[in-house]
């Protein structure tokens, strides 16, 4: 079984994946995005574990130039070009994606189904897939800008999980089971732990540098790119990544 997943293509952001690009970074990540379908494509099933559009951008007071429903339906078309016979939307950060009474992902959702496409929106994705392989994937997780410290957050639910799945199983007598892979996004990088008590991973994002919020706020590499989960047989499963430099502009300031 192929599972793709991706997060944080911010579609409507000027340093963002789009169909149609107005910017070396846009026509750069286009690129790049086409090329990872190119090499993965029709996966068994696709994630989006969330922020799949920018949004209005107000506190940003970045220049976007495409209404919530342009990017609704760009996001859609991205989305259809691979060809997934399952897809999964998970919803992102709600100053991104909420519109009021739903989200962007859940509308995204129904444009999928109302095309017979398989679909599933959810807050939190927990499956079982190929009948054995328990995978978790949420959008929200916090950061750090410490080099090393950017695989605490994720290892510190991965820890909250078995410890609480422990004390269920103490009270219950049924055994303890917590998934083999923790999935988040949000952050805009790539990290990835692993010991006896499973897996963790933060995905990389379809959003390049420009920001003005990335600019005066953040720190630290972005990632961008995409990962595919393979699950075999029990105990048999892998992953890959593939990860993607984006062009920018030079911004120093000669004098």
């Amino acid at each position: 079984m192929n599972i793709v997943i991706i997060s944080d293509l911010h579609v409507g952001s000027e340093s963002a994946l789009s169909l149609y690009p107005r910017n070396d970074t846009q026509r750069s990540l286009l690129k790049a995005y086409k090329d990872c379908i190119k090499a993965w494509a029709r996966p068994d099933m696709l994630i989006v574990n969330g922020d799949l559009v920018d949004g209005c951008q107000v506190l940003d007071m970045q220049s976007v130039k495409r209404t919530i429903p342009e990017q609704w339906r760009e996001a859609h078309e991205l989305l259809c070009m691979w060809g997934a016979k399952d897809h999964v939307l998970v919803s992102g950060t709600p100053y991104h994606v909420d519109t009021g009474a739903v989200s962007v992902e859940e509308i995204v959702h129904d444009l999928l189904t109302a095309e017979g496409r398989k679909s599933t929106y959810c807050r939190k994705f927990k499956a079982i897939l190929n009948g054995w392989f328990r995978l978790e994937c949420r959008h929200k997780i916090n950061s750090s800008n410490i080099p090393w410290g950017r695989f605490a957050a994720s290892a510190r639910v991965k820890f909250w999980n078995v410890l609480t799945s422990a004390l269920e199983s103490y009270r219950s007598g049924e055994k303890a089971q917590w998934p083999h892979l923790y999935t988040f996004s949000h952050v805009h990088y790539f990290s990835y732990s692993e010991d006896g008590f499973g897996a963790a991973m933060t995905t990389p994002c379809w959003q390049g540098l420009g920001s003005r919020y990335g600019d005066e706020a953040c720190a630290g590499n972005v990632d961008v790119g995409a990962v595919r989960l393979q699950v075999g047989d029990r105990l048999n499963w892998s992953w890959q990544k593939r990860l993607y430099p984006v062009n920018r502009s030079a911004r120093w300031v000669h004098r």
